[in-house]
């Protein structure tokens, strides 16, 4: 606790007479500077409530604290981490990383409580007031306590990650367990679930060739499993409910055996209901590195995903069925790890590698940042043949792509995901300044050797003819034929909507961005019920060139065509998405050639086999969409598209398969036992888009 003078000082710059500068408050962002400088509020209602409750004694200084916590959290309170939880100048802050615990017995100043009774009673404003506050913390009169934890950790000092990191040795054991949490999105709170009491869950970091048991505990009211998606480990342990394990009851553990054959960026996800646990929060990235590898780069996990939020703050789901069954559930509202404000500060001319992971129920997104190429370096399991430049990259539900970026000039730039007709801005990076030169090797494409060898070893089967050929179809006792009107009443709306954006400039629409513009007009219901709510249009009715660009990438950055006539982008049939359910719709997976449908197809192989498998999604079917197919604990290499040979190959164990399209896959039969392969649009998953193959030792 500071003396009296300082308490003075303190009382002053609290009760909003001056303003006070010490020059401790470092990394102040331009947004805190334009907030000071406008009338902008940034203290959600709830924090106001809890100041309220205080400082009319009905809740404990704790609670207090703890509020005052999540805006130091949120960036809302800028504080230096140096002196308030211990981080050292070299590291890299981020305060959404600190765990706020505040002791039990903490005792605030009451001179404090009267600063607080003037601001809910609006004698002082609220920059007066967070401004005061503010500095109490950097001064330590407000103290989070000695559990709080700057939970920062390191890969060379150059892993920036919003999930907590562990880093996994060899045969080591960790505590694993799904929790009910609350998170704040879009100034929501809403309660969601988590892996460790965060989502998304821990970013887990191994080495190739290590084993690693997870004791898992489920915490929650439901059954659950843990799927590791894309390791080829024990199928005993791939986490398919009724397949390898019986689903996880409330309360009860599970012992998980990991092994990582494979570098890359991988996932972890459940596999019960599916479609409800995932969008609820429960995923997060596994990173698996080369032994003794030194990362001379940034490593950034970029997890994307929307989620869709009601007006009660609650995520829309019935508990009892798998709704959404036609399209799946599309989000309002865009995430960045797990955020819907995601800002990255990184250098100036640094190379950073970007691990971007999809874990959206059934939007595809098409990454770009803005004025920027992305060098394109890995897929799902492994590096590409060659790295090459391109101005985006498609990426289906939890497929993953590594890209690398190097920013020549400060700036802030848009993270954009870009549709034929809009594109959204889904977060930000601030470039700052910094003394690194440009290394203009990073401008150069290579061929990865390893990639080619290895890959060349199995271009002697890409003539075979399949040996299994998959069909992807509908049935559904819903009336189909009001889908397109509805999609015709949907395109008009769009027009309007477009029409009214372009209007910005009059006076009614003058301080309405796009999404104000979708919320004002909620009675065009077959529009609002797939709309954002939370993400900035930049720019629509994009043209044709950028649908050419969707197209160029023969480089490996998509084996699938990104057209507007082979992906949709957004729920354009909302009414009819909504009334789907797994009761009257279900996705099939048929084998041509029999007829067997589902797990009545019956595939086997043995291990040592490589063989090709065909994927055709007609246009014919009742409802032609694309589907992201996955198959578990294999790898494979997507031979060719519509009889046009892949050019630039890699290892994937999903591959998006666009409307109209016809995909050959080699799979090597590396693994034994019983491996799920499906679509990973979770509803249709969920509603029997699905059948395994057996893999004999």
């Amino acid at each position: 606790m500071k003396n009296g003078k300082n308490i003075l000082i303190f009382s002053i710059i609290l009760f909003g007479i001056v303003f006070v500068s010490q020059g401790v408050i470092v990394g102040h962002s331009q947004e805190w500077t334009d907030y000071k400088d406008s009338d902008q509020r940034l203290i959600p209602d709830w924090v106001n409530q809890v100041v309220d409750w205080w400082s009319e004694g009905i809740i404990s200084d704790r609670e207090f604290a703890t509020g005052l916590g999540f805006l130091v959290k949120e960036k809302v309170i800028e504080v230096d981490t140096r002196i308030v939880f211990g981080a050292t100048d070299q590291e890299i802050l981020d305060t959404k990383n600190i765990e706020i615990n505040v002791d039990e017995d903490i005792v605030i100043p009451d001179w404090i409580r009267n600063g607080a009774k003037w601001y809910t009673t609006n004698q002082i404003s609220e920059k007066d007031f967070l401004s005061g506050i503010e500095y109490l913390i950097n001064e330590d009169v407000i103290s989070f306590g000695e559990k709080s934890a700057y939970d920062y950790e390191k890969m060379n000092s150059k892993l920036i990650a919003n999930a907590s990191p562990i880093h996994l040795e060899n045969n080591q054991k960790i505590e694993f367990s799904t929790d009910v949490i609350e998170k704040i999105i879009d100034g929501k709170k809403v309660q969601m679930f988590g892996y460790n009491n965060q989502s998304p869950g821990p970013m887990l970091i191994a080495n190739q060739g290590d084993t690693v048991t997870i004791d898992f505990k489920n915490n929650l009211d439901i059954p659950t499993t843990i799927h590791w998606h894309g390791l080829r480990l024990d199928y005993k342990s791939d986490g398919v409910p009724h397949l390898t394990q019986e689903p996880i009851q409330p309360g009860e553990t599970f012992q998980y055996t990991l092994k990582f054959p494979d570098t890359g960026i991988y996932v972890y996800h459940p596999h019960v209901r599916t479609e409800m646990q995932v969008d609820r929060g429960l995923y997060g990235n596994i990173l698996v590195q080369e032994k003794n590898d030194s990362y001379q780069n940034f490593q950034i996990p970029l997890i994307l995903d929307d989620i869709r939020i009601n007006e009660e703050n609650f995520i829309e789901y019935d508990e009892d069925i798998v709704g959404h069954v036609l399209m799946g559930h599309f989000g309002n509202t865009m995430l960045i790890n797990g955020d819907s404000d995601y800002v990255l500060e990184v250098p100036q001319n640094e190379i950073l590698k970007l691990y971007l992971t999809n874990t959206a129920n059934t939007r595809t997104f098409n990454f770009q940042i803005e004025d920027q190429n992305l060098k394109l370096v890995r897929s799902d399991v492994s590096e590409y043949e060659k790295n090459s430049f391109v101005d985006s990259v498609i990426i289906a539900p939890f497929e993953r792509r590594v890209v690398e970026v190097m920013f020549e000039h400060t700036g802030v730039y848009d993270i954009i995901h870009a549709t034929p007709e809009k594109k959204y801005s889904i977060g930000k990076i601030i470039v700052k300044e910094s003394e690194v030169k440009i290394d203009k090797e990073f401008f150069q494409v290579s061929e990865n050797t390893k990639i080619v060898e290895e890959i060349s070893e199995f271009k002697k089967y890409f003539s075979i003819e399949p040996e299994l050929e998959l069909e992807f179809d509908l049935k559904t006792t819903l009336d189909l034929h009001m889908d397109s009107m509805e999609h015709m009443d949907s395109m008009e709306h769009m027009d309007s909507m477009e029409h009214m954006d372009s209007m910005e400039h009059m006076d009614s629409m003058e301080h309405m961005d796009s999404m104000e513009h979708m919320d004002s007009m909620e009675h065009m219901d077959s529009m609002m019920e797939g709309s954002m709510d939370h993400a900035s249009i930049i720019s629509q009715g994009m043209s044709m060139e950028h649908d050419d660009a969707m197209h160029q990438h023969d480089d490996g950055s998509m084996h699938h065509h990104g057209s507007a006539d082979g992906i949709e982008w957004e729920d354009e049939m909302p009414h009819m998405n909504k009334m789907s359910n797994e009761k009257n719709t279900k996705w099939i997976l048929r084998d041509k050639n029999t007829g067997k449908e589902g797990f009545d197809i019956g595939f086997e192989a043995n291990v040592g086999d490589i063989k090709k498998i065909r994927l055709i999604n007609s246009e014919d079917s009742m409802h032609p969409m694309q589907h992201p197919f996955h198959l578990h604990g294999q790898r494979f290499i997507v031979v060719s598209e519509n009889g046009e040979m892949s050019s630039n190959l890699s290892w994937q164990d999903s591959v998006l398969v666009p409307k109209g399209s016809t995909i050959d896959i080699l799979v090597e039969f590396s693994n034994p036992g019983e491996w799920l392969m499906h679509c990973h649009i979770l509803e249709h998953h969920e509603s029997e888009m699905t059948s395994k193959i057996t893999v004999k030792s």
